[in-house]
């Protein structure tokens, strides 16, 4: 059995001062950086490079259960700064892990300041970045991030960069606010991520704060597998959403209601749904660092937002007009909810999946056709029940448009 997140990554009451915040963010009356500075004081900024640096390479990567926990929370008080955090934590794992000794001395250090990273993968559709190599061995780059989120929050970011056919991460300072835009978010949901643009024209980037080799990025497990944070997010905004309809029901008289019972037992059975799912990704990612690791991340990431999709729409039919109020919880939930869903490259993200899984199920695929005589041809990959796919499929952003961190 599973076990149930134990709760106690970060102090209630900064849970409760970023929940009063959440709907000032809503509007654009201010940004995160009072959510930010609180996770800073509580040294939860610092935490996960501690971690990473005290047991070696990639530790944050294998799901500590506090980490779990800590991403179930926010997911349930406030999508955008979860996902400012999401981002934070994968930035801090690249760089541990592809990083040179400066890097991760700088990393190191913004993380002990209590200073937010970020990962920037998706490019600006009408300007991709490029790079050219400098004779020193460093590269100067050209275009422009989209969806770069924590615009003027973030001191540093990890990007990736397009040169010679092949992807490249740099460690790239973030605060140049000639070069923000955060005006480019004009979104509907997620307001607070300030997911905007990001001029890197003519930025010159050292040798020492280049990280890994080509198409380092897309190791696994830790490419696909690190959607298990995503997972946990979004299942624990799941759970929160779940409650908030059992209040408005409960204030509304409409407990006893057949039809209104029907949809939060629905609800409550969906929302499980994820976090099991949600806790199964994050222990699968854990107990092994070797490729296929992360096949229950992607499936995870599918179950969870299937069962999102379905809660949404019972959530819609019970609550009704109420849900569109701008100052109500729900509404703030449900509309940041449904956009922070919509992951760039889903399509190909669930095709690897199933590649995955027949690999996995080979075997015994293979006995079952041959108790029912049915004939079956392998395909030249280790004779695998799987398609061969071009590398493009493989090879796409996790950046996940809009958790391109």
């Amino acid at each position: 059995m599973a076990e149930r997140p134990d709760m106690r990554g970060i102090s209630p009451d900064t849970l409760r001062q970023i929940a009063q915040g959440a709907e000032a963010v809503d509007r654009g009356s201010r940004d995160l950086a009072s959510e930010i500075a609180l996770l800073g004081a509580e040294g939860l900024l610092a935490r996960p490079w501690q971690d990473t640096s005290a047991e070696g390479s990639g530790r944050q990567e294998s799901a500590p259960q506090w980490l779990f926990d800590l991403l179930f929370q926010l997911g349930q008080v406030s999508l955008p700064v979860a996902r400012l955090y999401e981002g934070h934590v994968d930035a801090l794992g690249l760089i541990e892990r592809l990083g040179t000794a400066a890097a991760r001395r700088r990393a190191g250090e913004l993380a002990a300041e209590g200073q937010l990273l970020a990962v920037w993968g998706a490019d600006a559709p009408d300007d991709p970045v490029t790079a050219r190599a400098d004779s020193d061995g460093g590269l100067t780059l050209a275009g422009t991030k989209g969806f770069a989120s924590g615009m003027g929050l973030v001191r540093a970011a990890v990007v990736s960069v397009r040169m010679e056919g092949a992807c490249h991460l740099v460690l790239v300072p973030a605060d140049d606010a000639e070069r923000q835009d955060a005006d480019a978010w004009d979104m509907d949901a997620m307001v607070g991520s300030r997911s905007g643009r990001f001029s890197l024209d003519g930025l010159r980037v050292p040798p020492d704060m280049r990280l890994g080799g080509a198409d380092a990025y897309f190791q696994e497990p830790w490419f696909h597998g690190g959607l298990w944070r995503l997972c946990a997010v979004h299942a624990g905004a799941l759970e929160a959403i779940a409650r908030e309809l059992g209040a408005m029901l409960a204030a509304r008289n409409q407990l006893d209601a057949p039809l209104q019972r029907t949809r939060l037992a629905e609800l409550a059975i969906l929302s499980r749904t994820a976090r099991l799912w949600a806790l199964a990704a994050s222990d699968s990612v854990a107990a092994s660092a070797e490729p296929g690791a992360e096949l229950m991340a992607l499936l995870g990431r599918e179950a969870i937002e299937q069962s999102a999709t379905q809660a949404l729409s019972h959530i819609e039919r019970a609550a009704g007009t109420a849900l569109h109020h701008r100052s109500h919880s729900l509404g703030r939930m449900v509309r940041d909810l449904r956009l922070y869903l919509r992951q760039g490259a889903l399509d190909a993200k669930l095709s690897t999946a199933l590649d995955l899984w027949l690999k996995a199920e080979d075997a015994q695929m293979r006995a079952a056709a041959d108790r029912n005589h049915l004939p079956i041809a392998g395909s030249e990959r280790n004779g695998a029940l799987t398609r061969r796919l071009p590398r493009s499929e493989h090879i796409v952003h996790r950046r996940r448009t809009m958790s391109a961190s």
